[in-house]
């Protein structure tokens, strides 16, 4: 890795931080005037004062005009989200977690790029701060949404002359790991593998890593996939699994099998409030917004527009509606040429013409008439992928009962019909697979399930009703529980990850991993996020003095399913 990549990483926070910074100024100065600085960050003032009399500013101005210059990354989130603060910023950001999730994402990158010429760990981590710097920025700063996307163009043609572009294997990174006596992974993949455990979440571009059973079903979509690719295939496929049980890690896992094999895919967790599937364009809006591929795990949608328009420079109007002549949208085929042009305009790039563009493609602010009929806009969103020579596309939704959980009718009805739509989508596009994965309360429940939807059911159920189908062929497949040796050998994965991550051996023996998965298979609720929560709180605990895990693990045990309740209840 060169010096150009850190640069272009050291640019991005740069530009992230004086557009936050300048925001912070300007929201505090309209609500508390002139003493903006001692009403709006009074919780960190000291702290700053005394910065700014003993080192010099964090360089993203050579003379800050205020405090805040010498803020570091995770501060400026503390201000924004300040329960004082929030109300400010709240119009803007919308979702507080997923703000703060953005926020430590570039908070863990940043301490490596304290000077300009300092080091990234991989190109990978550029990439990644360039794309949640970007997704932060975009929702009200489009001057400097640009410069980021300039940097991420910057960056990709260093990765190509460099031959550092990489694409996700799964099996090849299940078959490292596994290896004996040397590190498959470097400290950074482990310690951001760990965060993401502690967290209870899967590390979605890690998942192989910490992977362990399903073999049949990881080999039976790896085929159904290549299917779909080879012959212009489409398919639905629904996953019954009950809550803690794998089902978004195994979501994870069919998402990077998709990438391997050049697909587009797109996961979208479905939420009663904030993402509900009785109002399919905000879904749909969703499903446009976390576009991935291989190549482009953020910012996806932009960025395979941008390469299909790069090769097709030089072509004129004419030509440009020839090539698109066969999407079955005609207004989609308009908006392909119009972004086309304005890329490879010979007066410049037109920024401000794209970025219209890429809101009608995600319905930002233009809901209705983007999505004015979404099978329609499916079918040649498929074909536009196949054209600009992917596979196709791979949509998952991850339900967790946010159908279920709608107390009117007529907005479950709703719902559910809206399922049958974009499944009746695979009739008619090549390259569609659709996953929906949810808990059995959605299969089973005839109150508010779906067999309350007749037009739904008849097309998703089981013919042989009462007989649990076996065959991976079903429409809906059942996600089997892990059973006790697969929770030992997966604490014994997080174990050695761990060791990595701290570079020192963990007094944790498979003695003790394997007493502690008997525990939870056999004294809890079985699931898979309480005994991964549990083993890295064993890992982080048994450093301390006097900790006995034979003797403390089922209090450990105990505290975690207390911590994850008032989580599900908050």
């Amino acid at each position: 890795m060169g010096r150009d990549i850190n640069l272009v990483a050291w640019d991005c926070f740069q530009i992230f931080e004086r557009s936050i910074v300048n925001l912070i100024k300007s929201k505090l100065i309209e609500v508390h005037g002139d003493d903006w600085e001692g009403k709006g960050l009074y919780f960190l003032l000291g702290e700053l004062k005394k910065r700014k009399r003993t080192r010099h500013p964090l360089s993203r101005s050579q003379e800050p005009s205020s405090l805040l210059g010498y803020a570091f990354t995770a501060e400026l989130k503390q201000i924004i989200v300040n329960k004082e603060n929030w109300s400010l910023f709240k119009p803007i950001f919308q979702n507080k977690q997923r703000l703060e999730r953005d926020f430590d994402v570039l908070g863990e990158i940043r301490p490596q790029l304290a000077h300009p010429g300092d080091t990234v760990t991989s190109i990978d981590e550029a990439r990644y701060a360039l794309s949640t710097a970007k997704k932060i920025l975009q929702q009200y700063d489009a001057e400097a949404t640009d410069q980021l996307a300039r940097l991420g163009e910057e960056l990709e043609k260093i990765a190509q002359e460099s031959g550092k572009a990489e694409s996700a294997d799964v099996t090849t990174k299940v078959k490292e790991t596994n290896k004996k006596g040397e590190d498959a992974i470097n400290q950074g993949q482990a310690l951001r593998i760990i965060t993401a455990l502690r967290k209870g979440t899967p590390p979605k571009e890690d998942v192989a890593l910490v992977s362990i059973g399903h073999e049949r079903l990881i080999e039976y979509f790896r085929e159904k996939l290549n299917q779909i690719k080879e012959y212009g295939l489409s398919d639905v496929k629904f996953i019954s699994a009950d809550f803690g049980h794998g089902k978004t890690h195994f979501l994870d896992l069919i998402r990077q099998l998709a990438f391997e094999l050049n697909f587009v895919v797109s996961h979208v967790e479905l939420h009663s409030t904030e993402a509900p599937f009785d109002r399919l364009a905000l879904v749909i809006q969703r499903l446009a917004q976390g576009l991935a591929t291989s190549e482009f795990r953020e910012d996806g949608l932009s960025r395979i527009l941008d390469k299909w328009a790069t090769r097709l420079a030089g072509k004129n109007e004419t030509e440009v509606y020839t090539i698109v002549g066969n999407i079955p949208f005609p207004q989609m085929r308009e908006k392909l040429v119009q972004y086309c042009l304005a890329h490879n305009n010979a007066s410049g790039i037109q920024f401000g013409l794209k970025y219209e563009i890429l809101k009608w493609f995600r319905g930002e602010e233009t809901k209705a008439r983007t999505f004015t009929n979404i099978k329609e806009f499916l079918h040649g969103f498929v074909e536009f992928l196949r054209l600009a020579g992917y596979s196709g596309l791979v949509v998952m939704l991850d339900e967790a009962e946010a159908i279920t959980s709608l107390t009117r009718v007529a907005r479950r009805d709703l719902a559910n019909e809206n399922i049958r739509q974009i499944i009746d989508n695979d009739t008619d596009s090549q390259g569609f697979y659709f996953v929906f994965a949810s808990t059995p309360t959605f299969f089973d429940d005839a109150r508010s399930g779906a067999p309350t939807y007749d037009a739904l059911w008849r097309r998703i159920r089981n013919p042989l009703s009462g007989v649990m189908s076996r065959s991976l062929e079903s429409v809906i497949i059942e996600l089997p529980a892990l059973d006790e040796d697969q929770f030992s050998s997966l604490g014994q994965k997080i174990r050695d990850i761990y060791e990595i991550a701290t570079k020192q051996k963990s007094p944790v023996t498979n003695e003790h991993l394997r007493a502690l998965a008997s525990h939870v298979q056999r004294r809890t609720d079985r699931r898979v996020g309480t005994l991964v929560r549990s083993v890295v709180a064993a890992l982080e605990d048994a450093n301390q003095p006097g900790f006995d895990l034979n003797a403390e693990y089922p209090l450990l045990v105990e505290r975690i399913i207390k911590e994850e309740q008032q989580g599900r209840s908050a």
